[in-house]
């Protein structure tokens, strides 16, 4: 940009612009649950409730209170701006993955923190600023916004910070090789949690588990078989290879004498040599909350066997 040129007279040529952008991710958790946090614990953990004036139609008060957003800054960068006259909507493109890494990793901590899960409501550039060559703010702005649809009180301690505070610590230096399915594995997990079908929930689950379990097995697999038929085994049979590794009961996840990937076989692929799908249905009903808890437990065994890895 010549240095004397206003950017308010900028036309729509499609210029390389630096601009410095804030993102607001607005998260819910399960409907059941009512959070009560205070504007300490608030301030602690960089959450905000959304004020009523952003409220839309058709959502009351009620539920309004139960959706909380944090904000991530994020470094200058270089953002082509078509045009400058519309540069609202037009910040709001391109969200860097190292933004949705940081969000991640953040819904990751609480959930494991506070035992259940958050799901993303709605992700955007809540404020911006347009810098000069050296850094100067040129034009700034910021956005209102808000897309929401969230009950058991739960009420936010300071326990629950620090818990907050040593899983962020350790999924922010888990090994980049494990990394990307732990968050993965949470997400989905987050996603089972708020589900409020029990068929749809167990699968949430046990996609969660299936992420984490499968590649810790798989990577257990490759670095101490002792022949190509033991590791065949070993990763055919990930579940007791996982909790070998993160040293775990495999028969904590059977229902019935079935284990968990049998009954998702069934309710997938509608049949199974030893189930139906109308009996892995019933099992799904009944053990579907339970399955989370236990796959809960094996995300957290798992990260800090991770955490042991040098």
């Amino acid at each position: 940009m010549p240095p004397n040129e206003n950017p308010k007279n900028l036309e729509n040529r499609g210029q390389e612009l630096c601009i410095k952008r804030d993102f607001t991710a607005v998260i819910s958790c399960n409907p059941h649950i009512k959070l009560q946090i205070n504007d300490e614990m608030q301030k602690k953990l960089g959450l905000f409730r959304i004020e009523k004036s952003q409220k839309k139609t058709g959502v009351n008060d009620e539920d309004w209170e139960q959706y909380f957003a944090f904000t991530v800054d994020h470094k200058p960068e270089m953002v082509v701006i078509q045009d400058i006259n519309n540069i609202h909507n037009e910040v709001q493109k391109n969200i860097p993955d190292e933004v949705l890494e940081k969000i991640d990793t953040y819904i990751s901590a609480l959930s494991l923190a506070l035992d259940f899960g958050f799901v993303v409501e709605d992700l955007y550039v809540s404020g911006y600023q347009l810098l000069d060559k050296e850094g100067r703010p040129e034009i700034h702005g910021s956005v209102r916004r808000v897309r929401v649809r969230l009950q058991l009180p739960f009420d936010i301690k300071e326990r629950h910070k620090k818990k907050f505070d040593y899983y962020s610590d350790l999924l922010s230096t888990l090994d980049e090789n494990y990394r990307g399915n732990i968050l993965r594995a949470i997400r989905w997990w987050g996603r089972g949690s708020k589900e409020t079908d029990k068929i749809d929930k167990f699968i949430n689950f046990y996609i969660a588990f299936e992420l984490i379990g499968k590649k810790i097995a798989e990577e257990f697999a490759e670095k101490t078989a002792k022949s190509d038929k033991e590791k065949k085994e070993m990763k055919e049979q990930w579940i007791n290879t996982f909790c070998n590794v993160c040293k775990l009961d495999p028969k904590q996840f059977e229902y019935n004498g079935f284990r968990v990937n049998q009954i998702r076989a069934a309710l997938v692929h509608a049949k199974h040599k030893e189930l139906t799908k109308e009996q892995a249905e019933e099992l799904t009903k009944e053990y579907a909350d339970e399955f989370g808890k236990k796959v809960l437990k094996a995300i957290k065994a798992a990260i800090a066997e991770l955490s042991q890895i040098e």
